[in-house]
């Protein structure tokens, strides 16, 4: 089913990104994630890195709190990295870390990203939520226990941080990359402090699992910009709404399971219904709240 089509919608041009640059909102070398999976396939002119400050929007180790949602960071982000240009063309993307929403026991790295078309009026966004992390942080009272850490962590290749009180630090070393610079730093706060506090730094370019997992955001998000509304031709065109209703295979009692998915163009009215998107037609038993109360 589709909604009636807006027949004054404007009408977007073939290959919309072709010979623009992008700007990447990054201080922490993402480029090298995106400019792979999007410089050539979307036929952009260049991609270029707009050195902002994006700590100031929030730091993973503690100094700025996110005080915004993450789409909201990333729309300032993007706003500050088109400030000082002449583009209108502006990529971003902002992670979060913590448990995963599916599986509570596990870590997770949740990676969101944002294109944003300013010439366009145009917003397009992907997420990965993914359980691929070294997300973790301990407080520390003997060499041994700093060293057993690192080797959890996959230090040397992900850097870590040292702080000597969880909270309010007055020492703080970021990207410690060495064991030598591992112990230097621990056998000198142990003997000051008696204790400290470890944690991985989650800043991408020194944690290599958090650039695979926006690796796997960027595909996404190239995909989303690949997928164009049939009625005027807008990239992003894609699920928006989920509605349940799937019915039991024993009872055919409607269960809390997708039944419809929804596609929507993110500039004018058109939508799609699209019935059983997980080519399931009846759910499990096991689902329903007759059969399996």
């Amino acid at each position: 089913m589709s909604k009636k089509d807006n027949l004054n919608a404007p009408i977007f041009k073939k290959d919309l990104f072709k010979d623009r640059v992008l700007c990447v909102a990054s201080k922490h070398k993402k480029e090298k994630v995106f400019s792979p999976i999007l410089l050539h396939p979307l036929k952009l002119k260049a991609i270029e890195v707009s050195l902002i400050d994006t700590d100031k929007f929030g730091t993973f180790s503690g100094e700025t709190e996110r005080t915004v949602s993450p789409l909201e960071a990333l729309r300032l982000k993007c706003k500050e990295a088109l400030k000082n240009t002449n583009h209108s063309l502006v990529i971003a993307s902002e992670g979060s870390f913590g448990a995963h929403p599916s599986y509570p026991f596990l870590q997770a790295d949740d990676e969101l990203i944002l294109l944003w078309d300013k010439e366009h009026d145009l917003e397009i966004w992907a997420r990965e939520v993914s359980p691929n992390t070294n997300f973790n942080a301990r407080m520390i009272n003997k060499l041994e226990e700093a060293m057993d850490f690192a080797k959890e962590v996959k230090f040397p290749s992900h850097h870590l941080i040292i702080k000597d009180k969880k909270v309010k630090p007055t020492l703080l070393q970021k990207g410690i990359d060495s064991w030598t610079k591992l112990r230097e730093i621990s056998t000198t706060l142990l003997s000051k402090e008696g204790q400290f506090y470890i944690e991985t730094d989650m800043r991408a370019c020194y944690n290599p699992s958090r650039m695979d997992v926006i690796s796997v955001a960027s595909q996404k998000l190239f995909e989303k910009l690949q997928s164009l509304c049939p009625n005027c031709q807008c990239p992003g065109f894609g699920l928006t709404q989920t509605k349940k209703g799937l019915r039991c295979e024993q009872c055919h009692t409607p269960t809390n399971l997708t039944l419809v998915a929804i596609h929507s163009c993110l500039k004018c009215t058109h939508a799609k219904e699209v019935m059983y998107p997980l080519n399931i037609k009846v759910a499990d038993p096991l689902y329903c709240d007759v059969c399996n109360p």
